[in-house]
């Protein structure tokens, strides 16, 4: 999974904000550096989705296990 996210089409934009950020705390740039900026962006992209989105996709992942 983390391979496809690292080849999407925004993997350029999220690895500079993972460089902006280890350069920013004085760190060398690490896999923790990516990891925050995609959970920022999960959260972000949820919240913009609203609660009706998580009900409908838990809605929809308990019908995956019945099948």
């Amino acid at each position: 999974m983390l391979q496809s996210v690292l080849m999407g089409s925004q993997s350029r934009t999220r690895s500079r904000t993972a460089q902006s950020i280890a350069l920013n705390e004085h760190e060398m740039l690490s896999m923790t550096h990516l990891l925050r900026v995609l959970f920022v962006g999960n959260v972000f992209a949820k919240d913009l989705k609203g609660p009706e989105y998580e009900e409908a996709l838990k809605f929809y992942t308990q019908l995956g296990e019945w099948f």
